[in-house]
């Protein structure tokens, strides 16, 4: 595990936006892996029923720029989709109390080892 995701101390807050089972848990697991302490890790695997098309991290205190970082590479994760707390579309997460909130949506696929990614949806032209 990496010494600057410890002394990050960012929080995360992992939301399940699809109908795919246990796939927050699947995240989660990783990011321990990767030396993100559980207790530092919230995971949600109903998103409060709603599903999402696609993934995003919303950095929302800012400040944990490493972390946020490395959640989206982990996750092949487009920069578009990182979005800060200005963001109109961070807004329903903003009241979240974690530093970092990752929506899980249906453009992740696990593969066989568990890693969660992103599929890009339009390829590059």
């Amino acid at each position: 595990s990496d010494s600057r995701i410890t002394n990050d101390n960012a929080t995360v807050e992992i939301l399940n936006g699809t109908p795919t089972p246990n796939l927050a848990d699947t995240f989660a697991s990783h990011m321990r892996s990767q030396g993100i302490a559980s207790e530092r890790i919230s995971t949600d695997e109903y998103a409060d029923g709603l599903l999402y098309d696609t993934t995003i991290v919303i950095d929302r205190t800012g400040g944990h720029d490493f972390t946020v970082g490395k959640v989206a590479e982990w996750l092949s994760l487009p920069d578009a989709q990182v979005i800060a707390a200005t963001d109109p579309q961070a807004v329903p997460f903003l009241d979240s109390l974690y530093d970092i909130v990752v929506v899980l949506g249906s453009d992740v696929e696990v593969d066989y080892s568990g890693n969660v990614t992103v599929i890009p949806t339009d390829p590059a032209s």
